[in-house]
């Protein structure tokens, strides 16, 4: 590591570097420039690559040093294995401080109005954020090879936080008749025709418990990461973040762009509505230490020094990894969250695909149904959340499935089409995996050649051209003519890598029963027309999935619908309206106010219409 360290700070020194503080990543034609170079020097020149890709880091808030495998966390690029920076790991002392200034920031954002948060959403979803893209993905490919971007992903989140669905689930207003019986706004047209009157409340249900934090996996940088980002905020509280130690570039860069949104709020103080409210309850965003410690209340740390603290501190944690990460965190958690009500582990994700007899008859048929299911576990070399994994195939459709799916596997086994490529050319659709997950794909492929599966793909690929790096074509495993005991290995286990395992069942029943052999639950998918969905009842109802997708590949259904593991594929969920919950004190009904009361039915129902625009 230290040859390395000081070949790169020699042979840099005439290089033609950018530094850091003449880099503007907002200028995205800058930014594309830098990546076009970036392109070359990482296959000509890794020294010129580490130095720039350094001062970009630096350019987007990452307190980035030259590589040092002694001081702090060392992120090397996936691209070519090149160490790119070190960022010291935060000390206790440093925890303190960003703990303390959490607290400040926690108890102003919890008196921001509701109105004042969703304005700051809104500014994110629709001004700032897009100035951030071009470097948003520069960085998460420089890091983690990744090809595409997860933008789209980060802005839905934004633009669902500053919804009315989201604005009417927070402010807590309700209905009452003069016999008790409680409605809600989008529920008044159920009201019985023999209430006398009707009293609409207003609870004080939008507020955030304190400190929420999460650490995120490095596969989906971005979007793992806002879920937690942005429910904390809209609820009303601070945020810590670890940063994952493979991938820490997208918290600093988001901080950057939440602190442009509120110096924009800021400046347009006086206009808004609800500026009054703000200013009565201490946040006035014309103050400039009201509006350093909003943006003070947006915490990053490193490391493992202080992951138990503040594992401790946070009221929600969020957690992304695997079931060892799971582990951890449950046994830092108990003390404070024993029930684990507000605690959320997205875990592994064994994820299983049920294809039956009635999916020839959809769209498409059979054919298309494969090329989606590769194309998801394919894609981001596998090393999705949702990929894929266990595709379970009625023997009445398993040999024209096989067909396709050999098709499909072989056609992609040399990369003969150049999908697999350097994720910093714009063209390359699947860049590079981490090692770990390369190493273990390979010893799982050896398994299941030993146990008398047939293997498709998994060769690395450019070897020789990036020896320190790790690229791998998709791998399909058949296990026909396979024992059911030696079957178990595809159960075991997510094995994070373009890795799809390809088994006949006779029946529904057999689909439910293997299944259930993985505890490893996130997301399915499951196949049948509309004249057998009773099929899709029986699967629902005796498996143990977080989400079951349709005719569709699994999926991340967030922010809109849930995402959840189940046993060991985790705890608790992501998106919807109901997820907010776990970010918020409990709804107390007795810290209400009276806001009206009407005498009809029909009164009730055009001024719940009139609230409802308004929120």
């Amino acid at each position: 590591m230290t040859s390395n360290v000081v070949k790169v700070k020699e042979e840099a020194m005439s290089a033609d570097i950018i530094p850091f503080d003449e880099i503007e990543i907002r200028d995205e034609a800058q930014v594309e420039a830098l990546r076009a170079k970036l392109l070359e020097w990482s296959e000509s020149d890794h020294a010129a690559f580490a130095a720039q890709s350094r001062e970009f880091m630096r350019a987007c808030g990452v307190p980035a040093t030259s590589p040092n495998a002694e001081e702090g966390t060392t992120v090397s690029s996936f691209i070519n294995g090149v160490p790119l920076y070190s960022i010291a790991d935060t000390t206790l002392s440093e925890f303190d401080g960003i703990l303390t200034n959490a607290r400040r920031g926690a108890k102003l954002w919890n008196e921001l109005p509701l109105f004042g948060r969703q304005a700051f959403f809104r500014i994110l979803a629709e001004e700032v954020g897009i100035k951030y893209k071009a470097a948003i993905d520069l960085a998460i490919t420089l890091e983690v090879g990744k090809a595409g971007s997860e933008f789209e992903k980060t802005t839905s989140w934004d633009e669902w936080a500053a919804s009315p669905q989201v604005r009417r689930y927070l402010s807590g207003t309700f209905v009452m008749d003069d016999l008790g019986r409680k409605y809600y706004l989008s529920q008044i047209k159920h009201i019985p025709e023999d209430a006398q009157n009707v009293y609409f409340y207003e609870s004080d249900s939008a507020r955030g418990l304190g400190i929420c934090g999460s650490t995120n996996g490095f596969n989906y940088p971005a979007a793992l990461a806002v879920p937690d980002v942005v429910a904390s905020r809209v609820g009303g509280n601070a945020f810590i973040g670890k940063v994952p130690s493979k991938s820490p570039a997208f918290l600093y860069i988001r901080r950057i762009a939440e602190n442009e949104a509120l110096d924009l709020m800021a400046e347009r103080f006086n206009e808004y509505e609800w500026a009054g409210q703000a200013r009565s309850q201490g946040v006035d965003l014309e103050d400039a230490t009201t509006l350093r410690r909003l943006k003070l209340s947006f915490g990053i740390i490193s490391g493992r020094n202080v992951i138990e603290p503040w594992a401790k501190e946070c009221s929600t944690l969020r957690v992304v990894g695997g079931k060892q990460a799971g582990q951890v965190f449950r046994e830092l958690r108990k003390e404070v969250d024993p029930r684990l009500e507000r605690t959320i582990l997205e875990l592994a994700g064994n994820n299983p695909v049920v294809i039956m007899p009635s999916a020839a008859n959809l769209k498409g048929g059979l054919e298309k149904i494969v090329a989606t299911l590769a194309d998801g576990n394919k894609s981001n070399s596998g090393q999705r959340c949702t990929s894929p994994r266990r595709w379970f195939v009625h023997k009445d459709v398993y040999e024209e499935v096989k067909k396709h799916a050999i098709a499909s596997y072989e056609s992609s086994a040399n990369n003969e089409d150049g999908a697999i490529d350097n994720p910093l050319n714009h063209k390359t659709k699947i860049g590079a995996m981490d090692k770990g997950g390369f190493k273990a794909a390979q010893a799982y492929l050896e398994e299941a050649r030993k146990a008398g599966a047939t293997v498709i793909g998994g060769q690395r690929l450019y070897a020789d051209r990036f020896p320190n790096a790790r690229y791998m074509s998709a791998a399909l495993v058949i296990w026909e003519g396979v024992s059911e005991a030696k079957k178990d290995l595809m159960h075991a286990e997510e094995v994070f890598a373009p890795i799809a395992n390809l088994d006949r069942v006779n029946d529904l029943q057999e689909a439910i029963d293997k299944t259930n052999r993985s505890t490893e639950h996130l997301s399915g998918g499951f196949y049948c027309d509309n004249e057998h969905i009773d099929e899709l009842s029986r699967f629902i109802s005796r498996t143990n999935l977080g989400s079951l997708i349709h005719n569709g590949a699994p999926k991340d259904l967030s922010p809109f619908g849930v995402h959840a593991g189940r046993v060991d594929g985790g705890v608790g969920i992501t998106g919807s309206l109901k997820s907010l919950d776990q970010y918020m004190r409990p709804k107390q009904e007795n810290n209400t106010r009276l806001l009206a009361r009407v005498d009809s039915i029909e009164a009730a129902k055009l001024l719940a219409d009139e609230l409802l625009k308004l929120k």
